[in-house]
């Protein structure tokens, strides 16, 4: 299996391209499905703990090759997809207050 990008940068506004080639004419089991997405990973190290994170934040699949297909697929990803939410409140000394602007940059 391989994949390769366009290019290796993308802005947020763009569409993220591969193209996909899987030789499966050795194998004797079909390949059911194959994935492309785009994941948010975090890794926390305090002291002598570590945490781990991963979060998918867009994915698009396909149907895989049969046993013994050579198989080949454009697939792309609509980055402006990508959303993430923000809190718009917050709350202070028991009091509810709007999250500034500055904040929420």
């Amino acid at each position: 299996m391989s994949a390769s990008f366009e290019k290796n940068i993308y802005t947020p506004q763009e569409d993220a391209k591969v193209k996909v080639v899987v030789n499966n004419k050795d194998c004797k089991v079909d390949c059911k499905r194959v994935e492309f997405f785009v994941e948010q990973t975090m890794k926390l190290k305090i002291s002598h703990h570590d945490w781990h994170l991963k979060h998918t934040l867009l994915k698009v699949h396909e149907k895989g090759p049969h046993k013994g297909e050579d198989w080949k697929k454009d697939m792309e990803l609509d980055l402006a997809k990508i959303k993430t939410e923000h809190k718009l409140t917050k709350k202070k000394k028991g009091h509810v207050k709007e999250v500034s602007a500055e904040d929420l940059w």
